[in-house]
């Protein structure tokens, strides 16, 4: 419990905590732990991990350090696949826990810090699982198993639902098998980006967030990262605390790749106002190596790509097209191997838009400390 309240002493916003312990359902249960009479483990939130606010309750314990983590979205994901197979028959349900267990799970991507899967892999494992069932439910009803499917009918398939990110592992993981026929995937080609009459509108947008302080300031900052930089909005809102630096000169820099990011005017400023609101109300214990650049509402989360939509897109600003358009300007300027060492992409990643810029296009924020 001290944990817990060196940790709320420490949060910018003490008028939300006050309001959280005044209006809170999960406050009884926090008082009972304290009080030694419910004990502080994870199983305590398991039978009710479907409240929210003994949802938050707990991620709260757990950034706090109050109760150890045990890799919990690990646990969640688990429960969640044992909970929507169960009514599945012995052997389909036999499959899917397998691929989930070796073929998904052992490549999830981890946080570095807990050695938990993130939250993003959490999701993608239910988006597998739910493609997954709907196939075999497809396949059900024009009476064919997967070890007889055609690829005729896996073309089919995919026409009229969207399996981009998890069908052709699937597949490749039950052939290996023998679960599924040997067929060859086809080979999809992926479409240049679509860059044309954006440079205008670009420059627009990046004056509009540098200068709008009617826009959340967290959004302003990751945009224009994203306007800027050209990185993608889940890594951008994924960036720890620890990786934005304000040196003694004044410089703002990002650590993406081999080399700092010396952040340009004005995205500097915005990150220097940006860092001042997650400075503590009070002193207290230096921040937590890995705590969030853009922390989120729920306790040890970050903020989504829906938040940041949310806030740009009624402002006619479209994330993907920010990203693209970035791309699209620092490949026509800067080598692709310097860009790949400072924003850590691959180098193929910006070789893609520099064929398509056909000339340089003048002197662009500069991408390494010199």
């Amino acid at each position: 419990m001290e944990k817990l309240r060196r940790y709320l002493l420490a949060k910018p916003r003490p008028e939300q905590v006050i309001k959280w312990f005044k209006r809170s359902r999960s406050i009884p249960l926090l008082r009972s732990i304290a009080q030694g009479d419910t004990p502080l483990t994870e199983a305590t939130f398991v039978s009710k991990s479907r409240d929210r606010a003994l949802s938050h309750l707990r991620d709260l314990l757990l950034d706090a350090g109050s109760m150890p983590r045990e890799q919990t979205i690990f646990r969640q994901v688990e429960a969640w696949v044992a909970a929507t197979v169960a009514q599945l028959p012995a052997e389909r349900r036999q499959v899917i826990t397998a691929y989930v267990r070796w073929g998904i799970l052992r490549r999830a991507k981890r946080d570095p810090l807990s050695g938990d899967i993130t939250p993003g892999g959490a999701i993608h494992v239910r988006v597998c699982v739910r493609g997954i069932i709907r196939l075999l439910n497809w396949l059900d009803g024009r009476h064919t198993s997967l070890e007889t499917v055609t690829l005729t009918q896996i073309e089919e398939f995919m026409t009229i639902r969207s399996t981009s990110r998890w069908l052709w592992k699937f597949l490749t993981w039950a052939r290996e098998r023998e679960l599924a026929p040997t067929f060859e995937a086809p080979s999809i080609s992926k479409p240049a980006p679509n860059v044309t009459g954006i440079e205008q509108q670009h420059e627009d947008t990046i004056r509009h967030l540098a200068t709008d302080s009617d826009i959340d300031l967290d959004a302003r900052l990751a945009g224009l990262l994203i306007a800027v930089y050209g990185l993608l909005a889940t890594r951008t809102l994924r960036l720890r605390r620890s990786q934005l630096n304000v040196t003694e000169q004044g410089d703002a820099q990002l650590i993406l790749g081999e080399h700092p990011l010396v952040l340009a005017d004005p995205v500097t400023q915005i990150a220097k106002q940006h860092l001042a609101t997650l400075e503590p109300a009070e002193p207290a214990e230096p921040a937590e190596p890995g705590a969030w650049l853009f922390p989120g509402l729920s306790p040890g989360r970050h903020r989504d790509a829906q938040y940041l939509a949310s806030r740009l897109e009624p402002l006619g600003m479209n994330v993907s097209e920010l990203q693209k358009a970035a791309r699209f300007r620092l490949a026509g300027t800067v080598p692709a191997k310097v860009l790949a060492d400072a924003l850590g992409f691959n180098t193929t990643t910006f070789e893609l838009y520099a064929n398509l810029s056909a000339s340089p296009r003048g002197e662009y924020p500069r991408l390494r400390a010199i």
